[in-house]
């Protein structure tokens, strides 16, 4: 095998393996004082990751973490880089002290847990090798492929239950019975099945149940785990398995830095390529009809700008929305809903507060959007306002939406979207509306928050908090206070240091209150619980009084409002097209193949994605990228980065 290739287009051996001939320190001349690297981080997890990717993924032995021959990378100023060496060592060892060992002693500090967290789900043969050395036997993992399956296929039907659910279907509970002694990895499928709508129990429990399993391990490794560099494709971040994701704190010394004029040039590319498309979508919808409601339609449809699916908004729902428009052959006016900053508050959604490449690139998709109608329907496009929902349903009191604002028109006045108009919704509302419905909503929203709080008032979140949110849905007649819980409760602060080792370490297992969690992690979820809790009953509250006063939908007189979430009856928007995450929620990436798109940063950072700067955003990474597309410095798909087509 050709080992510089292998170094080059693995993304985990790209940042944590160095190739032979690289300037390095045996592992007993590593200074320990003084420094204020984390051993951890710069020595342990590195060999231990290089040490497992050989053997489990290429049947290599790269390095040998059971030997003390082992160095490690430094620079030009004798800095450890965070890499070890691969030295092709002939065979295992199998006794003596583990390099790991070594350097626990040599820095006095504990390791058992990274042993343990790097090597866990193993194939099944390296798990049998390792467990045969008494030294390894304690850490190595493995769980049966048929496990994963059985328990993937009950995930998959709960999901698919709960989706028709929402389109109407009468479906009993999603009830999923355990037959046998509770597991390890109990507490993590549990509040996953709860998450997708469905419910975990013993085989005590009364009931029917829509399926069984029988004493299989609830354990499942992340799903695109050896597809690195991959995105995870999921729209939350109850679907990632939190506690698996590997952590890379040290991604940013491999990150790199854009000039002004390469920012220039990748958001003068991606317009350009906005405006060709435009050009194309324009043309096709010409040939298709000729009466002008019906070419807006078909535009509004067309897969790029389209989210979800056709079905769910219909002709009749257009004509409902803009028929006395184009009557009147009057411009067009569009709105939408935009949280103005990013909810990074646990490190997990999103590297910092700012909008990144995913609001950059949604502007780029506007842009392709107007120019399209324009073309189609000769009054145009009057304008299109992006409205930050802000402190309107929940309080964000850190959150810096002025410059998250400033940011905005930023990337408008960059991509030549002269059309966008940034307003706050509450601003906006005091000027369109009369003060009647201004104190009229406000009552309403006290209103309901006092009478939710005395329908939920004998509910306690930080007891047993899944069953008592299964007795608030009992309770809850609109049925949507669990669901907005759902949605909200990894979007809240998480008490303690804003780092996203704590916050996985939180959230992992986050309904998990029990004595035998360590105090403060126990602290930090109830924390985060009766936030999302308040948060949920806020929410909820208002809106209520948003969907009496049509408070939303009326902010831009004769505006069509576009949706982020497709449901009957609404125009939805998906500005990065296929399944991808809102952008507030999310952290902007470039893929692999040089498609932009959105993802989780905690996911990003588990594939060997890395940052990439611009003058844009400063220290806050603009996107990240795949380590295995950084060479000498500069980003190789720079020249190719582009938005999907479908």
């Amino acid at each position: 095998m050709d080992l510089c290739r292998l170094l080059a287009t693995d993304p985990i051996l790209r940042l944590y393996a160095a190739p032979p001939g690289t300037t390095t320190i045996p592992l007993q001349q590593l200074p320990t004082e003084p420094s204020p690297l984390d051993p951890v981080e710069y020595f342990v997890r590195p060999l231990l990751r290089v040490f497992r990717r050989g053997l489990d993924k290429y049947g290599l032995l790269l390095v040998d973490a059971g030997s003390p021959l082992n160095y490690f990378e430094v620079d030009d100023e004798r800095r450890p880089t965070g890499r070890v060496l691969v030295t092709w060592p002939g065979r295992l060892t199998t006794n003596g002290p583990t390099a790991v060992e070594l350097l626990a002693d040599l820095f006095g500090t504990d390791v058992s847990e990274v042993i343990r967290a790097e090597l866990r789900f193993l194939q099944p043969e390296v798990a049998k090798l390792l467990g045969a050395d008494k030294r390894w036997a304690d850490h190595a993992h493995s769980a049966p492929a048929t496990d994963q399956q059985a328990t993937d296929a009950v995930a998959e039907l709960v999901s698919n239950q709960q989706a028709a659910r929402r389109r109407g279907a009468e479906l009993p509970a999603s009830i999923v019975r355990y037959v046998g002694a509770r597991p390890p990895g109990w507490a993590r499928f549990e509040a996953e099945l709860f998450h997708l709508g469905g419910r975990l129990v013993g085989e005590e429990s009364p009931g029917r149940s829509v399926a069984e399993l029988h004493g299989q391990s609830l354990d499942r490794a992340p799903h695109n785990w050896g597809d690195e560099p991959a995105t995870s494709h999921q729209t939350t971040l109850s679907a990632l398995r939190l506690g698996d994701l590997r952590p890379a704190p040290l991604a940013a010394r491999h990150g790199i830095h854009l000039s002004a004029q390469e920012t220039d040039d990748l958001i003068g590319r991606l317009v350009s390529e906005a405006h060709k498309a435009a050009a194309a979508h324009a043309e096709k919808v010409l040939r298709t009809t000729t009466d002008p409601l019906e070419r807006i339609y078909e535009v509004l449809q067309r897969r790029p700008f389209r989210a979800g699916s056709r079905a769910n908004y219909r002709p009749a729902d257009i004509c409902r929305d803009l028929a006395v428009t184009v009557e009147r052959r009057q411009p067009l006016r569009l709105s939408k809903l935009l949280f103005a900053v990013k909810h990074w508050h646990n490190r997990l959604k999103a590297a910092g507060p700012l909008p990144d490449l995913t609001e950059l690139a949604m502007i780029v998709r506007i842009v392709e959007l107007v120019t399209t109608l324009r073309a189609v329907y000769p009054p145009g496009v009057e304008d299109f306002h992006l409205i930050n929902d802000g402190e309107h349903y929940r309080p964000h009191p850190a959150a810096p939406f002025a410059d998250g604002i400033r940011t905005l028109r930023r990337y408008a006045e960059a991509a030549g979207a002269d059309f966008l108009r940034f307003r706050d919704i509450d601003e906006l509302a005091g000027w369109t509306y009369e003060p009647h419905v201004l104190t009229g909503h406000a009552k309403l929203a006290r209103d309901s928050r006092e009478a939710y709080r005395g329908l939920f008032g004998g509910l306690d979140i930080t007891d047993d908090p899944i069953n008592t949110l299964h007795r608030a849905a009992a309770l809850d007649p609109s049925q949507n206070l669990v669901p907005l819980f759902r949605s909200l409760v990894f979007s809240v602060p998480i008490p303690g240091e804003p780092d996203p080792r704590w916050s996985q370490r939180v959230l992992a297992e986050l309904y998990d209150l029990g004595t035998s969690v360590p105090s403060d992690v126990r602290a930090a979820r109830r924390g985060v619980l009766l936030a999302a809790w308040a948060d949920a009953l806020e929410y909820l509250s208002t809106s209520v009084a948003d969907a009496e006063y049509d408070y939303v939908d009326n902010l831009v007189p004769g505006a069509l409002r576009l949706t982020q979430r497709p449901r009957p009856g609404r125009a939805a928007f998906g500005p990065l097209s296929g399944r991808s995450v809102g952008p507030g929620h999310a952290t902007g990436v470039i893929d692999a193949r040089g498609i932009v798109t959105a993802d989780f940063h905690v996911a990003l950072l588990d594939q060997g994605f890395v940052p990439l700067h611009t003058p844009l955003l400063g220290e806050q990474p603009f996107a990240m990228i795949p380590a295995t597309a950084v060479t000498d410095g500069r980003f190789d798909l720079l020249a190719t980065t582009r938005l999907r087509t479908r």
